[in-house]
């Protein structure tokens, strides 16, 4: 572990809500209305961990729409608007407004 960054365990203890394990299909949106990609890693109240496909990056700080597919055959639902707080490889951590 390097000097200055938290642990696993120490990030957990900082997180205000329980995270659920989700497999989903979703969809982050842009603000310039490009559609991104990306599977549920998992859920809370407070936001969700995605793994996007492809190439597509996403920035710390940028705001986004999030949609995910909950029933087959239908077009993903707006499930809420948020800021990406954390980008890793292809993991991105979206903390929803008003969380």
């Amino acid at each position: 572990m390097h000097p200055g960054h938290d642990s696993e365990q120490d990030a957990v203890k900082r997180r205000k809500e329980t995270r659920y394990p989700v497999d989903a299909e979703a969809i982050v949106e842009r603000g310039n209305g490009e559609q991104i990609q990306a599977s549920t890693v998992n859920v809370s109240g407070c936001g969700v961990l995605l793994e996007t496909v492809g190439d597509a990056t996403l920035a710390v700080g940028e705001q986004v729409q999030c949609g995910i597919k909950l029933y087959e055959g239908k077009p993903p639902q707006s499930w809420g608007h948020g800021k990406v707080i954390r980008v890793e490889n292809s993991r991105v951590a979206i903390e929803f407004k008003g969380a």
